[in-house]
C-alpha cells in the first residue's frame, strides 16, 4: 500500500542507515547501486513487467503487499535507522521490522598484520555510547583504556577521544561477594529519624534514603546494612576494602575497574543498585550502575578513595541474591 521508491521520477520513500550515516536504498544483498528486494534475486515481483524490483513498488494495487530481504553488505552494517515518508492518501500504511544482525565466519587479517582500534574506527562500526573503550592506534603500541565520546558528531579522533589510560598489567579480580541477607532499610530509617532528631539541634541531617530511577521508575534505595555473606561462595577480597557492616567497597588504587551486578539474563533488576560516590575538584560526584534490561557490567576509571555503595529497595530481605563483582583491568 506503499510504495518504497518511484524509479521514473527518481524518488525514493524509503530508506535505512549504516554505521556511516549514509542513506541506502537496497534492501536486498550486498550492492549500494542495486535498490532491490528479496524478489528481484527470483524474478518474482509484483508488477516486474514494468521493471519493478520490490512488491511494495506495485502501487496500482490497493492491497498489502510485502517485501524481504537479508543485507550482507558488512561495510555498512549494521542498520541504524530506517526512515519512511511520503504517504499521499490516507489509505496507505506501512510497516517496517528489522532483524537481527548476525555474524559468521572470520575475517581474515591484512598482509601487514597491522592492528589499529580507535574511538573513530569503533564509532564507525557502530559504537553509539559514551564510555571507556579499548584501543590500539598503532601494531606496536600497548592496548589504551580511552574514553570515547560517541554522542559528539563526526569521526574525527581528536574530538571523540576524551582521555586515555595505557594499559601495561593484566586484569585481576578484585572483589567478589555473595550477600546472604542484611538489615532492614525501616529500621535504618527510624535510626535516622532518631539522629535527625538529635543533630538538629546543632543544624545537621542525616537521612540514608534516596530516590532513584532504575528500570524506567522511581523508586526509594537505602543503604545496606550488616550484610552477611553466602557460605559455599567463593568470597574474595583481596584488599579487604568491602564492608560489611555499611555495605559499601573502596576502591583502594586508581585505575580501570569493571563491575558486574548479578547475571546478565534479560531482566532489569529493581532491587539493588551501586551508587559511585567520587571526590572531584567541584565536591564528590555521584553516579549509580543496576542490572538493566541489557547489561550488568560497567566499565569505569576510578581514582583511589571512590566508594561503591550497595543500596536496595527491600524492607527485609534474608534471601538476598545480590552478587558482585570487581575487575581490575590493568
Amino acid at each position: 500500500m506503499a510504495p518504497l521508491k518511484n524509479t521514473r521520477f527518481g524518488h525514493y520513500f524509503g530508506w535505512w542507515t549504516g554505521k556511516d550515516g549514509s542513506k541506502k536504498f537496497y534492501i536486498d544483498g550486498d550492492d549500494e547501486d542495486r535498490a532491490v528486494c528479496g524478489c528481484h534475486a527470483t524474478s518474482s515481483c509484483l508488477q516486474s513487467m514494468f521493471n519493478s524490483t520490490c512488491n511494495c513498488d506495485a502501487v496500482f494495487l490497493p492491497l498489502w503487499s510485502s517485501d524481504e530481504g537479508k543485507l550482507s553488505n558488512k561495510e555498512s552494517l549494521p542498520v541504524r535507522t530506517f526512515v519512511y515518508g511520503g504517504f499521499i492518501s490516507s489509505q496507505q500504511e506501512a510497516n517496517i521490522t528489522v532483524g537481527k544482525l548476525r555474524c559468521s565466519g572470520s575475517r581474515k587479517s591484512k598482509e601487514d598484520k597491522s592492528i589499529s582500534t580507535s574511538c573513530s574506527s569503533l564509532k564507525q562500526d557502530g559504537a553509539t555510547r559514551d564510555g571507556f573503550y579499548l584501543t590500539k592506534e598503532e601494531s606496536e603500541k600497548s592496548i589504551e583504556a580511552s574514553y570515547c565520546q560517541m554522542s559528539k558528531p563526526g569521526y574525527v579522533e581528536s574530538n571523540l577521544k576524551l582521555e586515555s589510560h595505557d594499559l601495561g598489567g593484566g586484569s585481576k579480580v578484585v572483589l567478589n561477594v555473595a550477600i546472604q541477607s542484611h538489615a532492614s532499610p525501616i529500621t535504618q530509617v527510624l535510626a535516622s529519624i532518631a539522629i535527625r532528631y538529635t543533630q538538629e539541634a546543632g543544624g545537621g541531617a542525616y537521612s540514608s534514603r534516596k530516590t532513584i530511577t532504575t528500570c524506567g521508575n522511581a523508586r526509594n534505595y537505602y543503604n545496606l546494612k550488616t550484610s552477611i555473606l553466602k557460605k559455599h561462595y567463593e568470597q574474595i577480597d583481596v584488599h579487604e576494602a568491602f564492608n560489611k557492616e555499611d555495605g559499601f567497597y573502596t576502591i583502594p588504587e586508581t585505575g580501570l575497574y569493571t563491575i558486574m551486578i548479578g547475571k546478565m539474563d534479560g531482566v532489569c533488576d529493581t532491587y539493588y543498585l551501586v551508587e559511585v560516590e567520587e571526590h572531584v575538584d567541584a565536591g564528590v560526584s555521584t553516579t549509580q550502575f543496576y542490572k538493566s534490561l541489557y547489561t550488568n557490567t560497567y566499565t569505569q576509571w576510578f581514582t583511589s578513595g571512590t566508594k561503591l555503595q550497595i543500596k536496595s529497595t527491600h524492607t527485609s530481605n534474608s534471601n538476598s541474591n545480590f552478587q558482585m563483582t570487581i575487575v581490575r583491568v590493568n
